[in-house]
């Protein structure tokens, strides 16, 4: 496995997870040294565990984040690569498999370094230790005088002062006196409870309290794919190069859906977003017969929408916006099932519907999260058809309710 590291808007840098454990910081002891704004010194850990991952935040001022939520500084929290960890506002890291391509070149981890330690000679420290000669008994042989040597160039002789004599110049009776008096002041004053008196309980007047059930307010959650996350059509063509189903996102969805197993269309992993890009033509095609009853017939042999020659003249696929409607809807409800949650999470879904005359952008996209789409699914109805083929865009309207269409 690898990880990638984003800095802002820079190009992201590609590490190997060659270690148990990867430091991420601003200091020069760490693996991966990241010198930008909002990067503590010791930002993260990264902890290979047997074939998990996991990041544990080392107590940084900016935080760490996970899908939005911020890590608890010291726990440990797994990575996977379908949710990157942000390090304060400009630092993404992404865990990358083994299988996605490397374009970019491998950049080792740095070697921790042991940290430089000042030299200080022996002629630098005052020695403060105490022997025999710095002790004399006086003849009276009741104390012992302390004499304390003089720091090197002073000048100025300096008497000598006896530990006792400092001892009876700071009388600390009278302080621990006062400091006592103080707590005891403070209490009776602030802590304990003075008794009520019986006669002042006869006579208060009674008060009624009313417990009231706190009614919980529910908040709307909304289930649609954010604006800033819908690829426009002309932006799918950049991962058309990329399509495959090696992730395990990837491969639920090719396996649920056999139309992304034949090329050119298929399945990629972007981050938090899954493209899928299929052949809407039989969708569409479906559409237009239930539309069309004297559409004509299709010719054995040749798949929906392939031109067919009449003489000088070629027939070919052509769709209203209603039976693109249509089509799109006859997707979801015979050929797209109730989606598992725990595989796809919150990702966002991205299906874009290509055509034999289009095949290059493609002519619809719908964009849902699991939850939007299972909420949705129950309500899908056979007789809905009829009112978007009677209505048009306006019969599509409870399908937006969870779903983007564009």
């Amino acid at each position: 496995m690898r990880i990638e590291v984003t800095v802002g808007s820079n190009e992201p840098t590609i590490y190997p997870l060659s270690l148990p454990k990867i430091t991420v910081g601003s200091s020069d002891n760490c693996e991966i040294v990241i010198t930008t704004n909002g990067i503590s010194r010791k930002h993260i850990t990264i902890v290979t565990e047997n074939d998990s991952y996991f990041i544990i935040d080392q107590g940084s001022t900016n935080g760490s984040f996970i899908n939005e939520e911020r890590l608890v500084p010291g726990k440990k929290t797994e990575f996977t690569s379908f949710f990157p960890v942000r390090l304060g506002d400009d630092v993404t890291i992404s865990l990358l498999s083994d299988e996605e391509k490397l374009d970019k070149i491998l950049v080792p981890l740095r070697e921790k370094t042991e940290a430089s330690r000042p030299d200080i000679s022996r002629s630098d420290i005052t020695s403060t230790s105490l022997n025999r000669k710095m002790l004399r008994q006086d003849k009276t042989g009741t104390h012992t005088n302390l004499k304390i040597p003089k720091p090197p160039g002073k000048s100025k002789a300096e008497p000598s002062v006896s530990v006792l004599d400092r001892a009876k110049k700071i009388n600390v009776i009278p302080l621990a006196a006062f400091g006592i008096l103080a707590f005891a002041v403070y209490w009776n004053l602030f802590v304990i409870e003075k008794e009520p008196n019986p006669d002042d309980l006869a006579n208060a007047p009674q008060q009624e309290f009313k417990i009231e059930k706190a009614i919980p307010v529910e908040r709307p959650v909304s289930h649609h794919v954010p604006k800033e996350e819908l690829l426009p059509k002309e932006g799918f063509a950049k991962y058309q190069a990329d399509l495959k189903c090696v992730s395990d996102v990837e491969q639920y969805f090719c396996n649920l859906i056999p139309g992304l197993k034949v090329a050119p269309y298929g399945a990629v992993q972007f981050k938090l977003n899954v493209y899928l890009m299929l052949d809407g033509t039989p969708y569409f095609d479906e559409a237009k017969k239930s539309t069309d009853p004297f559409a004509p017939i299709i010719t054995p042999g040749v798949s929906p929408g392939t031109t067919v020659a009449q003489g000088n003249n070629q027939e070919k696929e052509s769709y209203t916006d209603t039976q693109y409607n249509m089509g799109v809807y006859l997707f979801l409800l015979k050929h797209l099932p109730e989606l598992d949650e725990a595989k796809t999470q919150d990702m966002n879904i991205l299906v874009a519907f290509y055509t034999k005359n289009s095949p290059n952008t493609p002519v619809k996209v719908i964009a849902f999260t699991s939850k939007g789409f299972n909420k949705l699914k129950p309500t899908l109805k056979e007789d809905q058809l009829i009112q978007i083929r009677g209505g048009g865009d306006s019969a599509m309207a409870p399908l937006k309710e969870a779903i983007e269409i564009y």
